[in-house]
């Protein structure tokens, strides 16, 4: 049975001629809206992203002066009736724990015969849920004192619909976005089929709209990082201690996912994963591909003194380089190295099969890295994985 149908079993409608009574104004009214918010395509009730809004425009709230005031309020209540609301406010009394509701009221009547009764929506604080649920009111926040000179905060109850909804979610959502892009970047320099599959879902998941419903973001988020785990377990080296740990913290936190989360679940949920992509930690270094040769600078090497040489490599993007010479000298040469407009240093260098190597921790601004070294030595420069000591 139809929405609509419902509410003509429950308000049923006079036969021609017969007078039109409060009761099926109400009624009908309820039903149209009903109908209405059904035609938005949502389910479940919560805070909602207008169609027509920027994403973290909607929900604005914030509590100065005495009161509390929401820009963009747009929510669909547990009856599955839409309100939006341009600019909401409510009074706070002086002192307490307070809970925010929104309170909608139909009229006896209709203005006249031809026009339908109208909703009028307003928020209205009470002091417990109780007092709220006894109102006929829809408990959409709390109100908490926090922090120095508790100072009065806001905290949504009602869940979040859609990831656009709120400024914190919106906000959240997008940094996780961009982090997957970069992740999708990264997997689809490898040419291997289950690399390019990662990178397609990653990229897919990173391009949902802030209008889809959470459900469906969440579900497409946790199928995409879903396959990066697979990746580390299934190709990730014993020795690789950092990306396996980082892999761990991606999975306890997809396992924590919220079911119909509020603004600040959801916005917390978004930066955890987000923080297992940071630009240089060991995920995206592995997803770039372990012991990838950086790039040699045009115009190097050139000479530098009498049988000493310079070489300017591009290190954009890496924290830790391998530096192996290949010489085969029994002694360590002498080898002074710079990032950047840095101080000069001299390598600290180990005697490995065929030459020497060292591994520099550079700052993650660094651009480039200048070598003095002989002549005769050959040297290559990697990017290599950080240690599980240096992720956090």
């Amino acid at each position: 049975m139809s929405e609509l149908e419902t509410w003509r079993d429950k308000w049923p409608v006079p036969d021609n001629g017969k007078p039109l009574k409060s009761e099926h104004l109400r009624g009908l009214a309820l039903g149209t809206l009903a109908q209405a918010a059904a035609g938005i395509g949502r389910l479940g009730w919560g805070l909602a992203l207008p169609p027509d809004a920027t994403p973290g425009k909607a929900n604005d709230a914030s509590v100065r002066g005495g009161q509390i005031e929401i820009n963009a309020l747009s929510v669909v209540l547990p009856e599955g009736i839409y309100v939006r609301l341009p600019r909401a406010s409510a009074a706070l009394p002086d002192r307490g724990e307070l809970v925010l509701g929104l309170v909608w009221t139909l009229p006896d009547h209709a203005p006249n015969e031809n026009q339908s009764a109208r909703v009028e929506p307003e928020l209205k604080i009470y002091p417990e849920v109780s007092a709220a649920a006894a109102d006929g009111a829809t408990v959409l926040a709390e109100i908490r004192s926090a922090g120095r000179g508790r100072r009065r905060v806001l905290r949504w109850i009602a869940p979040v619909l859609e990831p656009g909804a709120t400024p914190e979610t919106a906000a959240a959502s997008a940094a996780l976005a961009e982090a997957m892009r970069s992740a999708s970047v990264a997997a689809s320099a490898n040419d291997l089929y289950e690399w390019q599959s990662a990178a397609v879902t990653l990229r897919l998941a990173a391009n949902q709209p802030a209008s889809s419903s959470t459900t469906a973001v969440q579900g497409e988020i946790s199928r995409a990082l879903g396959e990066i785990l697979a990746l580390v377990r299934g190709l990730a080296g014993k020795d690789d201690e950092a990306v396996r740990d980082a892999a761990a913290m991606l999975a306890a936190s997809l396992e924590a996912a919220p079911i119909e989360a509020q603004p600040d679940e959801l916005a917390n949920w978004y930066a955890k994963l987000t923080n297992a992509f940071v630009p240089h930690g060991p995920l995206m270094a592995w997803l770039r591909g372990t012991d990838a040769e950086l790039r040699r600078l045009r115009g190097y090497p050139r000479a530098s003194a009498v049988g000493r040489r310079l070489d300017r490599f591009d290190v954009n993007g890496s924290t830790r380089v391998l530096v192996r010479l290949h010489l085969q000298d029994r002694a360590p040469p002498r080898v002074l190295w710079q990032v950047d407009d840095g101080p000069v240093k001299l390598l600290d260098l180990s005697l490995v099969p065929g030459g020497f190597e060292a591994v520099l921790s550079l700052p993650e601004t660094a651009e480039q890295l200048e070598l003095e070294l002989p002549v005769e030595a050959k040297v290559e420069l990697r990017e290599t994985l950080v240690h599980g000591e240096d992720f956090a």
